[in-house]
């Protein structure tokens, strides 16, 4: 009984782990939760470019024999972001394949499920911090000229790990949306805010104020007109984010979800290489968001 990579049963099993791990889901890995998705970028690209928005036009009065229409392309700019490959690799023994077959068996599915979670929460990585090295943007690396404004806070915590209260992160989000409000003219309002653990555990746990039991947490949620979605990224540490949750204003570029390669062989094992392609997140409308850092 030999194995190859080409082995029939190899491949009947390989498909089998390959559709047991897409199976699996990852609840702590939230890029994709929260970043819209583009899709359509084609797997071989190597770079995608995008129209930006750095100020926002508006229409006229016109004359009745009017020839000077305002463009709406005023304030545009192209950009460009480069489509990167993400990999990793598991493997299986000849004697694993053969165990497997004489016993009737499959292959154990958790080293397929291993590696896409491994690819997966590198996406999730990338998607907020990106990755300098290889020009990859992540939503919380866009600041700079042109890009998403950062306003110092003051910080939500003492030295003595005291929280703020209520009132006062309620000025510092009421204060990120009006900055986003007046940059765009209200084109684009922001629905989500994103917030490092620990500062969404202690607005999900302490009271607004001393005589209410509501949280800050659904206060705000129940008060304020535009946050609809406020959660926590572990990859956020000293930051917060507000956006608006919709492909109008940013994506993530995901032109290849995860894939196995052909099995090869090397040694006495059965390599099995893991792959996707990976471009970053990119915002289109950079006023529409905003950092609110040194929290």
């Amino acid at each position: 009984m030999s194995f190859t990579p080409q082995t029939t049963f190899l491949k009947q099993q390989l498909n089998h782990v390959l559709n047991l791990a897409f199976q699996e889901t990852f609840p702590a890995l939230k890029a994709r939760t929260f970043i819209p998705v583009n899709r359509s970028i084609p797997p071989a690209a190597e770079t995608v470019s995008a129209r930006i928005w750095d100020s926002y036009g508006e229409a006229k009065v016109l004359s009745p024999n009017a020839d000077d229409f305002p463009s709406v392309s005023i304030g545009q700019r192209e950009a460009f972001a480069p489509i990167k490959s993400l990999g990793c690799f598991f493997e299986y023994s000849v004697l694993d394949l053969r165990r497997s077959e004489l016993a009737g068996t499959g292959l154990d599915a958790k080293l397929a499920t291993a590696a896409r979670q491994t690819i997966e929460s590198k996406i999730d990585k990338l998607a907020v911090s990106g990755d300098e090295r290889f020009s990859i943007k992540g939503l919380c690396n866009q600041d700079g000229p042109g890009g998403i404004a950062s306003h110092t806070l003051s910080k939500w915590f003492d030295d003595k790990g005291k929280g703020k209260d209520g009132q006062a992160i309620l000025d510092d989000i009421n204060r990120l949306v009006s900055t986003i409000a007046e940059d765009t003219n209200n084109v684009l309002l922001p629905d989500t805010l994103l917030l490092p653990v620990k500062h969404f555990a202690h607005i999900a746990q302490s009271p607004y104020s001393g005589s209410s039991n509501v949280t800050i947490l659904n206060y705000i949620l129940s008060n304020n007109p535009y946050i609809k979605n406020i959660d926590s990224w572990v990859h956020l540490k000293d930051k917060c984010v507000i956006y608006p949750r919709t492909p109008q204003a940013l994506e993530m570029y995901l032109p290849l979800e995860f894939e196995m390669l052909e099995p090869q062989a090397v040694g006495m094992n059965i390599r099995i290489h893991c792959h996707a392609r990976f471009g970053g997140v990119q915002v289109y409308t950079p006023k529409a968001c905003a950092y609110g850092a040194g929290i």
